[in-house]
């Protein structure tokens, strides 16, 4: 796994992009938390309609599923090359785009980063909530083959972010359009998610989450099994991160990550 520079480390909230055709985005909720390889992403549109009363993609109307649709996140591995940054995209919210995710960083001071595209002229300005380089870090993946999904989860200090592929690839059909309802139910079941950790009483606590239903509910538990580095964690019996594989690969978890108090 690439070494990140320890400056990228941490979660960044987008305060603004604008596009290649000059518009400006000012309000969509970014959170990207970045480890020292392996990264989360999730942008999801304001305004959000309600979703209160709905607890399965299932029972959604069709407005509710189409506005789902233009969300969009992925996760994966951050390679950076002096101030070139290549995210490569393992799982992706949408279909795949016509370009690879490569920017330049410019660093304006330890907590401000601006971004600008390689491949597509975008401008990117982001902010950084977790100033602290002593913070602990734990990163973990479930690579796709046969009877498992790819899924990442990472953390820093007490913010955490985890995704979960879809068991199938979409169909091949534009994103953002609804058509069919098979079709549409395929596109939900890929899963990112944002959350804090907050000890005993709202343990891994998930606050934002392409599926919206997920909110407020608990990831972990911090009673569960403290991972090692180098070696596979499993999942507790019940975990959504079942969904992904009974075996994650322990990318990275610094002594001083403190998301946990099981056994080790």
């Amino acid at each position: 796994m690439h070494q990140v520079p320890p400056e990228y480390v941490g979660l960044w909230r987008r305060d603004r992009i604008v596009h290649p055709d000059g518009t400006r985005d000012v309000t969509t909720e970014v959170y990207w938390l970045q480890s020292h390889g392996l990264y989360v992403d999730l942008r999801i549109p304001q305004p959000r309609p309600d979703f209160r009363g709905y607890r399965r993609v299932e029972d959604l109307p069709p407005e509710l599923l189409a506005w789902l649709q233009h969300q969009e996140g992925f996760a994966g591995t951050l390679a950076v090359n002096d101030s070139i940054c290549r995210w490569q995209r393992d799982l992706d919210y949408q279909p795949p785009g016509e370009f690879e995710d490569i920017g330049q960083a410019r660093f304006i001071n330890g907590a401000l980063m601006i971004e600008t595209g390689v491949l597509v002229e975008y401008d990117e300005v982001w902010r950084k909530s977790v100033l602290n380089r002593d913070a602990g870090v734990l990163a973990m993946r479930v690579r796709k083959h046969e009877g498992n999904r790819e899924g990442v989860l990472v953390a820093v200090g007490d913010y955490f972010m985890y995704a979960i592929d879809r068991a199938h690839p979409l169909p091949l059909q534009a994103a953002g359009e609804v058509s069919t309802r098979t079709w549409n139910l395929a596109h939900f079941d890929c899963e990112i998610g944002f959350g804090r950790i907050r000890g005993a009483s709202s343990p891994w606590l998930i606050e934002r989450c392409s599926l919206p239903f997920r909110e407020g509910e608990c990831l972990l538990e911090p009673s569960a099994a403290t991972p090692v580095s180098g070696e596979c964690w499993t999942p507790p019996a019940g975990c959504m991160l079942e969904k992904a594989g009974a075996q994650w690969t322990v990318m990275e978890c610094t002594p001083d990550f403190t998301g946990f108090n099981g056994d080790g």
